[in-house]
């Protein structure tokens, strides 16, 4: 693999895994009740439009990393993964740019119905980006072969991918698990990413 695709891969990994974590931080200090409004939208959405930024591209140095027989996987991770980012960074820039400003000017109401809560349309889209993600990282899933890093790797990236259901069902059936378990699953995928680039590097 050449050392740009690695050099590129390993820094992307590092971005989706550091971002994903200030989302889950953040979403915990929120299910606390210590971020007040409008803050809990800032300090959600400003990592997870990042995020969606960054998986793009760590999803596009899987299919350079993938052996001519299994790009094809890699191929489907990216078109995914290009569908997560496409809504999700939507609907984070909506919130950080229009309702958070109309919040901070006392008009709350007026931006109720485009505003990140659940059961609205923008949680909808949220919901559906998040499960075209996990879709992207089962895809992504059977690039990796080999020793112990790359099969870890296929399982980390599986039981991330195995939660589209759950997340599809997100909107009507909102459950604490899921994301609980989207805590676990991605930050492992990604760390284990950025050790295998990190090793192609040398």
């Amino acid at each position: 693999m050449e050392r740009l695709t690695s050099r590129i891969g390993f820094w992307s990994a590092v971005f989706s895994f550091v971002f994903a974590m200030g989302y889950i931080v953040f979403q915990a200090v929120q299910w606390a009740g210590l971020t007040p409004p409008p803050w809990h939208l800032i300090t959600l959405t400003f990592p997870s439009f990042w995020l969606a930024l960054s998986f793009v591209i760590l999803m596009i140095s899987v299919y350079h990393y993938a052996s001519d027989e299994r790009k094809i996987w890699g191929h489907i991770a990216v078109a995914f993964a290009i569908m997560y980012a496409t809504l999700n960074t939507a609907v984070y820039f909506l919130q950080m740019t229009v309702v958070v400003p109309f919040m901070l000017n006392g008009q709350a109401e007026e931006v109720a119905f485009i505003t990140l809560s659940t059961g609205t349309f923008v949680y909808g889209l949220d919901v559906l980006g998040y499960s075209l993600m996990s879709l992207a990282t089962l895809f992504a899933a059977p690039v990796f072969v080999g020793g112990r890093l790359e099969r870890s790797i296929r399982w980390s990236l599986v039981a991330n991918g195995l939660l589209t259901p759950a997340l599809l069902l997100q909107q009507n059936f909102p459950t604490f698990a899921i994301a609980a378990l989207w805590a676990i699953t991605f930050p492992v995928a990604t760390a284990l990413l950025a050790v295998l680039f990190k090793r192609k590097m040398k």
